[in-house]
């Protein structure tokens, strides 16, 4: 997968992109964004380059790093977006005024960063978040909420917060949706007779004195939850945890908490191409073997090249080490490079590289064969294990003294080829346990990314 250069100059662009998956993408940022610690990784080791304020962006700086697309969001922004259109940039503004609008735009800025099927993904993952909201707070009373994006003076939060505030099961009487956030009289809030006051200062994170707002001169009896102020105030996919934050507030008793992923992992889905760094058909089979694992067996060509939704194809590519690597960090290092290089080699949704070694362990006596496996879809690598066999002494002895362990087994067997068939895993276990299970548990592991919503 390439890279295009991006350079954010929105904080919730930046989250977005995170979110995505594609923040080595991104070269330049504003001073108020977060960029995680991978971004920029894609174009060169001091990226991202801080090029001003989200507002006042140093537009020169800008444009020495080349992008190919620039990012901007809000009406604050769109004269910065028109500027940056005469100056020659692809420029994707985006102004979400609505919970569902905002939801929309992290599809959109999928497609913004080359990756559409990520942002389709994302925005799915959001919805069906929002939906497990929705079923735990159906049929309760609703709560009347106050939230508060300002202080001095008070401002009710507008645009997505009201639509938030009502998807985490309250009543919000103050902005309609899609309205900026505008100043409100004490009054009006002591007639509303809230139920929850929400405090999320712009820009002041989650250090803001609840007193300040509790022990104002007005008629108002309620408590009062300081939350960070980037759950709420801008439309990026902390929203989604700001809605589920908001419905543990208003029904501790319904919502259990949040289920929030910071990456969204691609499912295994019909039409994918899945790239397999070597011509070993025992290595495609522990891939297809992983696969079916993960996402059932109707997903997966079978090894005669069937007509399944999903391809696995060999790419034989080199590994950039030994022949017998030596030792987990080499081993790994070729699983890696064999990934590296297949989506260098063609269009691939995955890249898996298997590589077989030797090791020793700490605590135990002997030489042991291992085998390790990198899953890449270019912005992110997933490493797993395969089970780690002792070797016997003699054919120990024999890898020490600079033998290939294939050639070794050939040898001790008596044939030619162990490593396409069984492998020394299946010589070694008796058939309990041949190659292709063992490094299909590698590449299972490896897949935990992409699989599973704890990374």
């Amino acid at each position: 997968m390439t890279h295009p250069r991006v350079v954010s100059l929105a904080p919730s662009a930046t989250a977005t992109v995170s979110a995505l998956g594609a923040a080595p993408a991104v070269v330049g940022v504003t001073a108020h964004c977060d960029p995680p610690a991978d971004a920029g990784t894609a174009h060169g080791e001091d990226l991202p380059i801080t090029v001003g304020g989200w507002l006042n962006p140093d537009l020169d700086r800008v444009a020495d790093l080349d992008p190919e697309v620039v990012l901007t969001s809000d009406g604050l922004q769109a004269d910065l977006a028109e500027e940056c259109r005469e100056r020659g940039f692809d420029v994707r503004h985006r102004e979400p005024g609505t919970l569902d609008e905002a939801v929309e735009t992290f599809a959109a800025r999928g497609a913004d960063v080359g990756d559409p099927a990520a942002g389709r993904r994302l925005a799915d993952e959001a919805r069906r978040r929002l939906g497990r909201v929705a079923e735990a707070v159906a049929d309760r009373p609703r709560p009347t909420v106050y939230c508060e994006e300002w202080s001095d003076p008070p401002m009710a939060a507008g645009n997505w917060v009201p639509d938030a505030a009502r998807a985490a099961g309250g009543r919000y009487p103050f902005v309609e949706p899609g309205e900026r956030s505008r100043e409100v009289e004490l009054s009006a809030v002591e007639a509303a007779d809230p139920d929850h006051l929400v405090v999320h200062v712009c820009g002041h994170g989650d250090r803001v004195d609840p007193a300040t707002v509790a022990e104002r001169d007005w008629a108002v009896d309620a408590p009062v939850h300081v939350i960070d102020d980037s759950l709420l105030n801008q439309p990026s996919p902390a929203l989604i945890d700001g809605v589920e934050r908001l419905a543990g507030l208003f029904h501790p008793e319904a919502f259990a908490g949040p289920t929030r992923r910071l990456f969204v992992p691609p499912p295994l889905t019909a039409g994918m191409r899945v790239g397999v760094g070597s011509g070993n058909p025992v290595k495609r089979r522990a891939v297809e073997l992983a696969l079916e694992s993960s996402g059932g067996n109707a997903l997966v060509d079978d090894v005669s090249g069937g007509s399944g939704p999903v391809s696995v194809e060999p790419v034989p590519v080199p590994s950039g080490v030994s022949e017998q690597p030596t030792g987990h960090a080499e081993t790994v290092a070729g699983a890696e490079n064999r990934a590296e290089a297949v989506l260098e080699a063609g269009e691939y949704d995955l890249a898996v590289g298997i590589e077989g070694g030797v090791a020793r362990f700490d605590g135990a006596d002997g030489l042991f064969l291992v085998m390790w496996a990198a899953v890449s879809d270019g912005t992110r690598t997933g490493r797993g294990a395969g089970p780690s066999l002792e070797l016997p002494a003699d054919v120990a002895a024999r890898i020490d003294a600079g033998a290939e362990l294939g050639p070794v087994m050939d040898d001790l067997l008596d044939t030619t080829g162990v490593a396409k068939r069984g492998g020394a895993a299946g010589a070694l276990t008796g058939g309990r346990v041949d190659r292709a299970d063992a490094l299909a548990a590698a590449v299972a592991g490896a897949l935990g990314p992409f699989v599973s919503d704890l990374y």
